[in-house]
């Protein structure tokens, strides 16, 4: 894994509080990225702007800017109980202000828009069934929240035919190569799981950082579609109650790690009841580079 990831993975745990580069520098150690290349990554995150350093801190301390807040509020939630609702067959239009492009200020919309998983049906046009829970109104409070800017115009409607709607979500969404991954992670998070009380302190925090972080990244690609527009058998309900199971079974190497820092841990232990709650409350997002960058990965074919 590299730097950025697993420093905006530890800090989305810790999020709002800010944690010290020595104890960041401890983590990142442990999964194989040395100090110098922590703090590369670090410079690169808030030149970035998606951490900050903490003024009057007596010794140096980061955390997430107000805008990676943000968007870590609505990717934390993204591994607990899928927030949907009973589909009515309606559908979310949304044409965004302005035309998004590379270093064009209005580009984040597409962010938000990803987040909650619309897909492009032609240039200037995003759609979704109409399915999560919560209102219209709602929906463009969140995307603003995401952004700081209006969602834009947003349309409701149904499909005529509603034949096609299925035929257009497989168009729009890659269904078969997000379940064939989903189930490639279901077999390496089983050997994981069982693998993992018997590997070495190192060797299992760095096996919880890269299988954790790809399925995070799978979860959140979920884009949580009605059963009617589903494939059968989709697997990301499993694989969502596995990686709960994982978390728990993390946490607690993760606690002999911390029982192994010397000096003051009190950010470190912290950090870990921020982790341990997130098991109880099913195991919410730990947050992968750019979703916080891994989630730009494509998919296997």
């Amino acid at each position: 894994m590299r730097g950025p990831a697993i420093i905006l993975d530890v800090l989305s745990v810790l999020d709002p509080l800010p944690l010290p580069v020595r104890e960041l520098v401890r983590i990142t150690t442990l999964c194989g990225v040395s100090s110098n290349a922590t703090r590369v990554a670090l410079s690169r995150l808030v030149a970035a702007g998606k951490v900050e350093h903490v003024p009057g801190e007596t010794s140096p301390a980061y955390r997430f800017t107000e805008p990676t807040r943000a968007l870590n509020r609505y990717v934390r939630a993204a591994l607990d109980a899928p927030a949907v609702r009973p589909w009515t067959g309606e559908w979310w239009q949304i044409l965004p202000r302005g035309r998004a492009r590379t270093g064009d200020p209005r580009a984040p919309r597409l962010t938000a828009l990803e987040v909650f998983h619309f897909a492009q049906l032609r240039r200037g046009l995003w759609i979704r069934p109409a399915n999560l829970s919560f209102t219209d109104a709602q929906l463009q409070e969140r995307l603003a929240d995401l952004d700081g800017r209006s969602a834009g115009a947003l349309l409701v409607c149904r499909f005529v035919n509603r034949r096609r709607e299925r035929a257009l979500a497989r168009r729009l969404w890659p269904l078969p190569q997000q379940a064939k991954a989903c189930r490639q992670a279901l077999r390496r998070l089983e050997r994981s799981l069982a693998a993992l009380p018997a590997l070495s302190l190192e060797a299992a925090l760095q096996e919880s950082f890269v299988v954790g972080g790809e399925v995070i990244r799978l979860l959140f690609r979920d884009p949580l579609l009605p059963t009617e527009l589903l494939p059968a058998s989709w697997p990301a309900g499993e694989l969502r109650a596995l990686f709960h199971r994982y978390c728990a079974k993390g946490y607690e190497r993760w606690a002999e790690f911390v029982g192994t820092v010397p000096g003051d841990r009190t950010a470190l232990r912290t950090l870990l009841l921020g982790a341990a709650a997130q098991s109880r409350a099913a195991a919410q997002f730990l947050g992968g580079e750019d979703a916080l960058g891994t989630l730009q990965r494509p998919l296997p074919a």
